[in-house]
């Protein structure tokens, strides 16, 4: 009997690279959604400081008009970063999500071919097996009929 040989071998191992090329994507769709979530937590933490400045100056009575405004036009522009930042988030996660059906694609791509080979080597087995007791009856026939007839 022959070795046994799955035609779609090559098929398989470039399922499994592609499979794995899909996880490093996402990995890195993960990271950097991840990184962007970061700032957009920062710019929301820089808005909340200055918002605690300004209260805290506010009830000293320490305000003056000039430092107000100055606070307002940072205030504004954190407001305007935490926009952009948001967008660069909702960007991050729609990659990271494309990412995700692909990396999906790939491993059933991947599960499916891995199924054909097993099924090819339950087959191969049982064509072994098979083979063996043709074999072995054989050989057992012979020895019945040499006993029978003495040989």
């Amino acid at each position: 009997m022959q070795k046994f040989q799955f035609r779609l071998e090559t098929l398989l191992k470039y399922r499994r690279m592609q499979e794995e090329q899909a996880q490093v994507k996402f990995a890195q769709a993960t990271q950097r959604l991840l990184a962007e979530q970061t700032v957009l937590s920062d710019l929301q933490a820089k808005l909340e400081t200055n918002h605690a400045l300004m209260r805290q100056r506010q009830q000293e009575a320490s305000l003056t008009v000039e430092q107000f405004l100055i606070i307002q036009r940072y205030e504004e522009l954190l407001k305007d970063r935490i926009v952009i930042q948001t967008r660069e988030v909702q960007k991050a996660e729609i990659q990271r999500n494309q990412c995700l059906e692909i990396l999906t694609g790939c491993m059933q791509k991947r599960k499916l071919v891995e199924k054909l080979k097993e099924r090819r080597w339950s087959q191969y087995q049982s064509e072994i097996l098979q083979e063996k007791q043709k074999y072995l009856d054989e050989i057992g026939v012979q020895t019945f009929v040499r006993e029978e007839t003495g040989w």
